[in-house]
């Protein structure tokens, strides 16, 4: 069994990983810094999308029935997102083209809107929740063989946005040696030297017009980056990696409010040291956040749980 921890420990760490990628391509971009490597931090979304495809299907196996892996998706997903998406609504008040009780609707129900949701990186979030209704109803139709199955809903949502091919790819993933992770780097630093354009943007969910570009360069790298760490057994890693990592989803949704914050303390943020300082302080305002969250959760909120298994530390 002893494998098996390291493999998840180093799952969570490239989730800490990935999130500390959004969080610094959004923090330059705040700075002005919008070249071809702030763009490439946008990667860490499709971490986190092969993540999903390979820890998320195996969780759903060990589910005891559809409803069971629905419930410890939302306990793990929606207060959050709800609260986050709910934040930015009553920021947007004061200002409200860019806000209507339908797009509202529309973003908590995590429905692809032209425009995208109303919580900017809650995009992803649509593909993610889509490919749980997927693994639930193969649990209730008690599908077999689970795996093929599970890459397949992935595979044909691909005619409507390619980059679900991410969730298709990280459910048939397997463990690989290290130098994969190594490989991964070369290939996503060659990518962002060479330029990736706006393949960054996929925000436009409906469309996914710059998704197949997006798969064909960060694709490989983000399957290669999964697969070489799961395939790391026995490997110590440091304490800080895996606190972050299970911050990563908290750090993905209120970086933006960080931001924001650390913005109007700076007055300003031009240079590359300054939209460091916007980077260190969107993670601490995202960490406080999480943190008096979590207290609250579970002092009040994981009573709802009436003694249901709970969620797996990873994945769950």
């Amino acid at each position: 069994m002893e494998p098996a921890r390291h493999r998840i420990e180093s799952l969570e760490a490239l989730r800490a990983i990935a999130a500390l990628l959004v969080l610094s391509g959004h923090a330059l971009d705040y700075g002005g810094q919008r070249g071809d490597f702030a763009r490439s931090c946008a990667f860490g979304a499709d971490l986190f999308f092969v993540l999903s495809g390979y820890i998320v299907s195996l969780s759903a196996q060990r589910s005891v029935n559809a409803v069971d892996f629905l419930r410890r998706r939302a306990l793990r997903i929606l207060p959050l997102y709800y609260l986050a998406t709910l934040a930015e609504a009553g920021r947007l008040a004061r200002h409200p083209a860019g806000l209507t009780p339908e797009r509202l609707l529309l973003s908590l129900a995590f429905w692809p809107q032209a425009e995208g949701p109303l919580l900017a990186v809650g995009w992803t979030l649509q593909f993610e929740v889509l490919f749980y209704l997927w693994l639930a109803l193969l649990i209730a139709i008690g599908a077999w063989p689970f795996q093929e199955c599970a890459a397949l809903g992935p595979a044909l949502f691909a005619f409507l946005n390619p980059i679900t091919l991410l969730f298709a790819g990280g459910v048939l993933l397997r463990p690989l040696p290290g130098w994969a992770v190594l490989a991964a780097g070369a290939l996503w630093i060659a990518a962002a030297l060479a330029g990736v354009g706006d393949i960054w943007d996929c925000s436009g969910t409906i469309t996914g017009a710059n998704s197949a570009m997006r798969i064909a360069l960060w694709g490989l790298p983000a399957l290669l980056f999964v697969g070489g760490l799961a395939g790391q057994a026995g490997r110590s890693l440091p304490g800080w990696a895996l606190f972050l990592g299970q911050q990563s989803y908290a750090i993905y949704l209120f970086q933006h409010f960080g931001l924001m914050a650390t913005a109007k303390l700076l007055g300003s943020a031009s240079t590359l040291a300054e939209c460091a300082a916007l980077g260190a302080g969107a993670l601490g305002f995202s960490l406080v956040v999480s943190g008096a969250l979590a207290s609250m959760w579970r002092k009040y909120v994981a009573r709802i749980d009436l003694g249901l298994r709970r969620p797996a530390r990873l994945g769950g």
